[in-house]
């Protein structure tokens, strides 16, 4: 009979602190409508937004943010992080040497070290350090970190073309780790990268952050990853965009909206 009180009344409090949770987390959690940003500029997409100092989060278009899409070169930020602790990237003057084959991007038919790599995007640079990991260890980090799916399977890129998939939800958890540190890297790694992801630098703020752009099965998904510091606190972000028909604004339309939606906000001025 005891027992059962005491089971009882640990079931009770138990209820009574998930609905703490709950609350706080309902709470924390606010839905904005940007829509007319992402429309200004002919994408479909979502937006989330995590308030560190208030630890409040804004999203828009949550049904979006929980589908999987491809990483796209969103996924140089860990794959550079693992190169790194591998000791496959030394440092950010480790050079590869350009193979002769023309890209369709100028910037990328050129001997490329890690620094201008990373900062280009540049992707024969990164295939020929995803060839040097190799898909079994990359999958064992990716378990480690928990990026995605960690499904490494599939065609070459695996993260352009293969099966890796991750949701805007769990590009904020990421990035969220990637702040704060708080990944199974070394820290002077971790800042190496964020240094070199440096976006956009003014008077008022900054913006660390990688774009992504890729195609899977006729459409088009643009990202936009990354965290604004501001007066003190930081914002960390993940913007994604789809378009059936890539408008020719396409790829610059990532950051403008990201930074129209912090405009909107009042963030920034």
């Amino acid at each position: 009979m005891r027992s059962n009180r005491c089971s009882r009344f640990i079931w009770v409090i138990g209820l009574f602190i998930s609905s703490i949770v709950f609350s706080c987390t309902e709470k924390n959690n606010e839905e904005v409508n940007v829509k007319k940003l992402f429309d200004e500029q002919n994408v479909d997409g979502c937006f989330i937004l995590f308030d560190v100092n208030n630890s409040r989060t804004l999203k828009y278009n949550s049904a979006m943010c929980d589908s999987q899409f491809l990483p796209s070169s969103t996924f140089k930020i860990p794959h550079s992080l693992i190169a790194m602790e591998m000791g496959i990237i030394p440092d950010t003057s480790f050079t590869l040497q350009w193979d002769g084959e023309e890209r369709f991007l100028p910037v990328w038919n050129k001997d490329h070290n890690f620094k201008s790599a990373l900062k280009s995007s540049v992707v024969w640079f990164y295939e020929e350090i995803g060839r040097r990991i190799g898909s079994t260890r990359m999958q064992s980090w990716l378990e480690k970190i928990n990026y995605g799916n960690q499904n490494v399977s599939g065609e070459y890129p695996y993260w352009l073309r293969g099966n890796l998939r991750i949701t805007p939800n769990s590009q904020l958890e990421f990035m969220k780790k990637f702040y704060f540190e708080n990944l199974p890297f070394k820290p002077e790694n971790i800042q190496t990268v964020k240094n070199i992801l440096e976006i956009e630098k003014t008077d008022e703020y900054k913006i660390i952050g990688k774009t992504g752009w890729g195609d899977l099965n006729g459409k088009s998904t643009g990202w936009l990853v990354g965290y604004l510091t501001k007066d003190n606190n930081t914002y960390i972000f993940v913007t994604c965009i789809q378009s059936n028909n890539p408008p020719e604004n396409f790829a610059s339309s990532r950051l403008i909206i990201t930074k129209n939606i912090f405009h909107e906000l009042g963030i920034i001025k």
